[in-house]
């Protein structure tokens, strides 16, 4: 979740997209916020707290980008991805915080420092080039989230911040398939999921 996102926004040539219309297969259903219910809480190694910080962050940085879509997309497929992230991710935030306080872990409120530049460069975009430009990130970035799920589930110590990213990797994972149509539909590039993001 703590990319720069000027390393994956390029110059697109815009396009557009004479895709014949398909039915978007939705998420999965988000489980119940009840994730956290254990009694007796396990001590947290720094994978832990890492992942409470960067998925309380990365989970701000979705509502903001998701609620810009609403403006500054064109394709009503990008609108629809964005506000689904909006859904989504407020939940995961605000579930997020409850773990962290019960763990006495303190997360940010607003996406980090670097993020908010990445706000600021989507923010000058609009129509066709943010509907490319948004969307790509997001396939890339959710593979990134994916990545810190799946390294809290291999090298956390804490029961529950482990269920967490457990429950939340299926999630990612719908999030990414969405992603990766709408890419389809508005002719954005894919990247791949490597350091730079090309």
């Amino acid at each position: 979740m703590k990319t720069t996102f000027k390393s994956v926004i390029v110059f697109l040539v815009l396009a557009t997209c004479s895709c014949k219309k398909e039915q978007v297969n939705e998420p999965n259903a988000l489980p119940s916020n009840n994730a956290s219910s254990a009694v007796k809480q396990d001590s947290l190694n720094s994978e832990d707290t890492n992942y409470l910080v960067t998925s309380a962050e990365g989970s701000r940085l979705e509502v903001v980008l998701g609620g810009m879509a609403q403006t500054h997309a064109k394709d009503i497929n990008v609108k629809e991805f964005g506000l689904k992230m909006v859904q989504d991710h407020s939940l995961e935030h605000k579930q997020v915080v409850n773990m962290a306080g019960s763990k006495n872990v303190d997360v940010p409120n607003h996406p980090s420092k670097d993020q908010q530049e990445e706000i600021d460069e989507l923010s000058k975009y609009y129509g066709d080039e943010f509907d490319k430009q948004y969307i790509s990130y997001e396939v890339w970035d959710h593979k990134q989230d994916i990545k810190d799920a799946a390294g809290e589930i291999q090298d956390g110590k804490d029961t529950d911040v482990k269920n967490m990213a457990k429950m939340w990797t299926p999630i990612l994972i719908s999030h990414l398939e969405y992603a990766e149509w709408v890419a389809k539909k508005v002719d954005a590039p894919v990247y791949h999921d490597d350091k730079d993001g090309h």
